[in-house]
Order: structure tokens, then C-alpha cells, then sequence
């Protein structure tokens, strides 16, 4: 299965949700079996995508705010 992480994929996952909307991506992550990054078990739903992003936003900000490098 396949993980999501990363800048690089965060841009794409933010293209395909503008071109494609949010449920039809977190559809096709739930259908493609991609693990959550949290590891939590749920389903891929458009809330859990927004909150997973939400999650791995917060964590390069922090990671910039403190090392000066991360986002």
C-alpha cells in the first residue's frame, strides 16, 4: 500500500482536489488503499483528507518555525 507524505505530493493531492473535488479524491484514496498518514484506520472521507492535510501543514510550519527548514 501506498503512503502519502511530502510537499511534492501535498501540491498534487491540493491540484486534484481543485480539479476534481475533495469527496472524489478521498474516494479514490480509500479505493486505491493509500494508509492515512496519522495511521488512524478510518476511511478516507473529504473531512479526513482536510484534516490530514490540516495535520501535515501544522507540522512543516512547526518544523520551519523551529529549524528554519520544513515548509
Amino acid at each position: 500500500m501506498a503512503e502519502v507524505r511530502g510537499p511534492l505530493v501535498l501540491g498534487w493531492l491540493d491540484f486534484l482536489k481543485e480539479r476534481f473535488g475533495e469527496a472524489a479524491v478521498a474516494r479514490a484514496l480509500e479505493e486505491g488503499g493509500v494508509k492515512r498518514p496519522s495511521g488512524a484506520k478510518e476511511p478516507w472521507t473529504a473531512a479526513a483528507l482536510e484534516q490530514e492535510l490540516a495535520t501535515i501543514n501544522a507540522s512543516l510550519d512547526a518544523a520551519y518555525a523551529e529549524n528554519g527548514i520544513g515548509a
